[in-house]
């Protein structure tokens, strides 16, 4: 029988994260665990944090200082495990309407830091799954 006192994987871990814009603090500090099998929204005013937290846990920005951990994966170190991991829902699409399908894939992949020698293949493999 399980302890009611066990402590449940946790999908996320941020501690004293911080992440600055020039002298403007756009997270704080921030200490979050988020068990496994937990769905969480992000709520909160204008300019609270939420969008530049969601870039750190996604790796798209690098926090300033603090510790992130998804999936048991820390980042930014071991970001690309953590993404092929992961599946996020943006509130909006974020493609470029105009730039062809081939461009914007290519933009995402600056995003998502892959190298010059896994960029072509991955744009690739996207436009063959989506075929």
């Amino acid at each position: 029988m399980a302890s009611l006192l066990a402590v449940p994987d946790l999908a996320l871990s941020l501690r004293a994260v911080v992440k600055h814009y020039g002298s403007i603090a756009a997270v704080d500090g921030l200490d979050l665990d988020v068990p496994e099998g937990t769905c969480v929204g992000l709520l909160g005013p204008n300019g609270a944090g939420k969008s530049t937290t969601m870039k750190m846990l996604t790796a798209q920005v690098i926090a300033d200082s603090g510790d992130i951990e998804v999936l048991g994966h820390r980042l930014p170190d071991d970001s690309k495990a953590a993404r092929a991991e992961m599946g996020v829902c943006p509130q909006l699409d974020n493609l470029d309407t105009s730039l062809t399908v081939e461009q914007n894939l290519l933009v995402f992949s600056y995003l998502y830091r892959l190298t010059r020698a896994e960029r072509k293949p991955a744009i690739e493999r996207a436009l063959q799954v989506a075929n």
